[in-house]
């Protein structure tokens, strides 16, 4: 399992994408952030709540090409992004 890939991460992930679950969770689990010092889960919810939006192929390639960009279409670029994470993927906490 990719670092990023939590279990809070996965349980949403299965949650929102249905049957398409496991495609996006091994799409995910793919995904090599690069040379970042983001933290991992904050990338890969941010590719998980782009593909919702949007396309799980939009969500990669902009994660490949502009990891900032990928941050602020997923509304996880502000300084509040911890809290954010959180109420997305641990709403009852």
């Amino acid at each position: 399992m990719s670092a990023g890939l939590t279990q809070r991460l996965r349980r949403w992930t299965i949650q929102e994408f249905g049957e398409e679950a496991p495609f996006v969770l091994r799409q995910l689990e793919a995904h090599d952030p690069g040379a970042t010092s983001q933290v991992p889960e904050r990338l890969l919810t941010a590719i998980a709540l782009v593909a919702k939006r949007r396309s799980l192929p939009e969500a990669l390639e902009l994660a490949r090409t502009d990891w900032r960009n990928l941050l602020v279409s997923a509304g996880l670029a502000g300084e509040d992004w911890p809290e954010v994470l959180r109420a997305i993927l641990d709403p009852e906490s």
